[in-house]
């Protein structure tokens, strides 16, 4: 969504009428609308579009880590840097885990099973839940 729509700008609109006489000699039907047309201005104006392409430029210019390569690659900063983690994401865990218990009950040496088309849902249970995951078939491969 452009940053002026977020900020209140309203698309502009412009309707013209084409209008025919109907009856000459009755001028109470001159002038009926014979065709409309509405046209609206661009949703994005020219500095939404400017304001788009520095971010992305902005977000190309940063490595894996999410740092400026300016800031990364600075001889000043070689020492400063702290690394934290690993973070795990868990959902991820779990959904490789169980994809890898299923699927592992179905290769054969040299020959794994088709995983195409497998849809996979991750869901966050609560205590009643059976460990099992959400929405997965129990049955064969397709």
């Amino acid at each position: 969504m452009p940053v002026s729509v977020l900020e209140g700008a309203e698309r502009v609109e412009l309707t013209e009428f084409e209008y025919v006489p109907v009856v000459w000699w009755k001028p109470w039907t001159w002038n009926r609308v014979a065709a409309s047309r509405t046209t609206r201005g661009a949703e994005w104006t020219q500095d939404d579009v400017l304001m788009l392409l520095a971010a992305q430029q902005k977000a190309d210019d940063r490595g894996s880590h999410g740092i400026e390569m300016g800031v990364a690659t600075d001889p000043d900063n070689q020492f400063r840097f702290k690394v934290e983690g690993p973070t795990v994401d868990w959902a991820a865990q779990a959904l490789s885990s169980r994809q890898d218990a299923y699927y592992k009950q179905y290769d054969r040496p040299g020959e794994p099973v088709s995983r195409a088309g497998h849809l996979w849902q991750v869901r966050l249970g609560d205590e009643a839940d059976d460990g099992q995951g959400g929405g997965e078939s129990t049955a064969g491969p397709a």
